[in-house]
């Protein structure tokens, strides 16, 4: 319990002393963290449809050969 303690004020004084966070320069940063993480989620999103369609062209392939037999 003491070690939650002195974790807990450890925190409090790091973000509320040492790391002050200048809104100026940390606007563009964050504008560009932003961009880069919907181009990523993008990016997958465009991978899980092109493996849903080509697990759907596989399945129609499956069911021609079978009716075909």
């Amino acid at each position: 319990m003491k070690n939650i303690l002195i974790a807990i004020l450890m925190t409090y004084i790091f973000w509320a002393d040492i790391c002050v966070i200048r809104p100026l320069p940390v606007l563009p940063l964050m504008f560009v963290a932003i961009w880069l993480l919907v181009a990523g989620i993008d990016d997958l999103m465009d991978d899980y449809r092109k493996t849903i369609r080509r697990g759907q062209r596989l399945q129609r392939r499956i069911r021609k050969m079978e009716r075909e037999v």
